[in-house]
């Protein structure tokens, strides 16, 4: 026990020599549940580069374009939902249409969207994620041509499900490929492009609404639809000309390394510095990739994703699927979908003043995402999360209260919707892709995204179409409480289950939920039925990150070592249980271990002889 004695002076002069400075994200450490590393996961050090990508001014103009290009995809989702309002009731009168086959009409896009959904991974992940966006914008121009030139309501529906399968490949393709081509410190504000994307759509489909209000009804649908056709035929043209690549990451799992370090070098610039910062970018992708592919042999099909993840995998499900599943039950759509109906059951009666309201609406929305877009890579996704959440609870009640009222008093409902708004766009609308689109690692992004995209879907559909059932039976001043209260309870959710992930590489996600999960050891769900002993993990700061498990206790803590060794140089711990095993260096973890995280600062002088200077360390020691 000598030595473990000795050891312990040695951490407790390490921690109390330590600067306050918070600590950096651990490196990823092999698991009980998982095959050893023959090489420890050492991340390459921050350079100048990725500091100065720290700020929106310097974001390099190609890596803005290529963004924007995919952000294309997701202003074709908005373009049908803000062509919907007026394009329902044309439609009602050009085919004769009974209330149930308008819903069935609304409602179809929705449901074709969860299959191609389902199907999008098995593209993205096999031909590439450009041959994904190339496959959405081919269903998008198809099934819309299909509709604008229908002659009967069963060819419309005919365009109108192709058109669900290009939403499905559309939402489950887009934040995922904005967060692989984007650095860690900027992917808040990118992958908001989409969210952004999706509001220019709506407000361009009221505008184009409203431009051909006046022409006869069987033109005015008809160029309402066919106008959606040209934002596909966009991104197939960039597509084409190769303004807009293909993924990094998905090259690097397709051992393609060198045209992923020529896509990686052409949308970041070619200066020394970005140089640097790419060329340490693809090694800690390639580490990265090589561990999963060790630690994992079998592909995780979506039977074992859905039925028998692994603990970490299973929390990362909770939280990514948890927050696409808030977007759509705190009742965006309910409210969007049927704004026409809420303006005139809170007394705006004249249809062009709805109009009007509706433009309003739209372009704040579209504002203040654009505002927020920055905002989540400084505060972070979580406290915008929260805030998100009580912004739109007070709209909500706002509404309600003038509902309730005998007499209406509009200004109360347009204050209470643009409260909503704005709360919504500040950070469930943009946070509740971005989070699943950076959390999952390389082997299953693409699957756990669709799986995000179908449970997002499924929420809408639900939400969507039952509306009108819902405020028939408990009015429209009981539907918006009833919202109100989903609000609050998504806040409970976000508080108690969602980490913080701002400022983290999608290859240090992997160890940061093992880290939640107590090692990969506990349950899902609450994190592997562990307690949080420290709430850094929940990203609040401090040198010191521990998780408790029923069976052994993680300290993750800002050290270095004098006569550690590699994870594997433990020779130096006596234990009663050890003492006659020649292979005593190879610990296994027991009740009682303490594991300690030991990255080493390029900066950190320290005048004590062995101290290693270069390796990232992982000691386990028996008490």
């Amino acid at each position: 026990m000598k030595a473990a004695t000795n050891t312990y002076e040695t951490l407790d002069k390490a921690q109390h020599s330590l600067p306050a400075s918070p600590s950096p994200s651990p490196p990823p450490s092999p698991l009980a549940s998982r095959k050893p590393l023959s090489q420890p996961h050492q991340l390459p050090p921050p350079t100048s580069a990725a500091q100065q990508l720290s700020s929106t001014s310097t974001i390099p103009a190609t890596l803005k374009l290529t963004v924007l290009c995919a952000a294309l995809n997701s202003c074709n989702l908005g373009y049908d939902l803000g062509i919907s309002a007026d394009l329902a009731p044309l439609l009602q009168q050009a085919f004769d249409l009974s209330p149930d086959l308008i819903s069935m009409f609304i409602g179809s896009l929705n449901l074709c969207a969860l299959l191609g959904a389902f199907l999008s991974p098995k593209i993205s992940d096999y031909f590439g994620r450009r041959f994904s966006f190339a496959i959405s914008s081919v269903f998008f121009i198809v099934g819309l041509t299909v509709q604008a030139a229908a002659p009967s309501f069963a060819v419309l529906m005919v365009g109108r499900c192709l058109l669900g399968l290009a939403v499905g490949f559309g939402l489950a393709i887009d934040p995922l490929y904005i967060s692989e081509v984007t650095p860690p410190s900027l992917r808040g504000a990118l992958v908001s492009y989409s969210e952004i994307a999706i509001n220019v759509g709506i407000l361009l489909g009221f505008i184009v609404g409203f431009t051909f209000e006046g022409l006869p009804l069987n033109r005015n649908w008809r160029l309402m639809v066919l106008f959606g056709t040209i934002m596909p035929n966009i991104i197939l043209w960039v597509i084409y000309k190769g303004i807009m690549p293909e993924s990094p990451r998905w090259l690097m799992q397709q051992n393609r390394r060198e045209e992923a370090l020529a896509v990686f070098s052409k949308i970041y610039g070619s200066s020394n510095s970005n140089s640097n910062y790419v060329g340490e970018m693809i090694s800690e992708i390639e580490i990265s990739i090589a561990e999963e592919k060790q630690n994992y042999s079998s592909k995780i099909t979506y039977t074992t994703l859905i039925l028998r993840p692994p603990p970490f995998l299973k929390r990362m499900l909770l939280v990514g699927v948890g927050v696409a599943f808030i977007q759509q039950a705190t009742g965006i759509d309910g409210v969007q979908y049927y704004m026409a109906f809420l303006l005139e059951a809170s007394g705006i009666s004249s249809r062009s003043a709805r109009f009007g309201y509706m433009v309003l609406f739209g372009t704040l929305k579209t504002l203040t995402v654009i505002i927020a877009a920055p905002r989540f890579d400084s505060f972070g996704r979580r406290p915008m999360l929260l805030c998100s959440l009580t912004i739109m609870t007070l709209g909500l009640i706002s509404i309600f209260s003038n509902l309730m009222m005998d007499s209406k008093f509009p200004a109360l409902a347009i204050i209470g919707v643009v409260i909503y708004y704005v709360g919504f766009s500040i950070g469930v609308g943009p946070v509740c892709w971005l989070i699943p689109s950076e959390i999952f690692p390389n082997m299953v992004r693409a699957k756990a995204m669709a799986l995000t995209t179908v449970v997002n879907r499924s929420a809408s559909t639900v939400v969507s179409s039952t509306v009108l059932s819902l405020s028939s039976l408990m009015s429209w001043g009981g539907y918006y409480i009833m919202l109100a209260l989903f609000n609050v309870m998504a806040f409970v959710f976000v508080y108690y289950i969602v980490p913080e992930t701002k400022g983290k590489t999608l290859e240090e996600m992997l160890t940061f939920f093992e880290m939640l999960t107590g090692g990969g050891g506990g349950g899902g769900g609450g994190g592997g039925g562990g307690k949080r002993e420290n709430e850094s993990l929940n990203g609040f700061g401090g040198d010191i990150m521990m998780t408790q498990t029923n069976t052994r206790t993680h300290v993750h803590t800002k050290i270095r070592t004098s006569s550690f060794g590699s994870a594997n140089g433990a020779d130096e711990i006596d234990s009663p249980d050890r003492k006659s095993d020649p292979q005593s260096k190879n610990l296994e973890p027991s009740a009682y271990d303490f594991a300690c995280i030991v990255p080493v600062s390029e900066n950190d002088e320290d005048e004590d002889e062995g101290y290693d200077e270069t390796n990232l360390n992982l000691q386990t020691v028996e008490i």
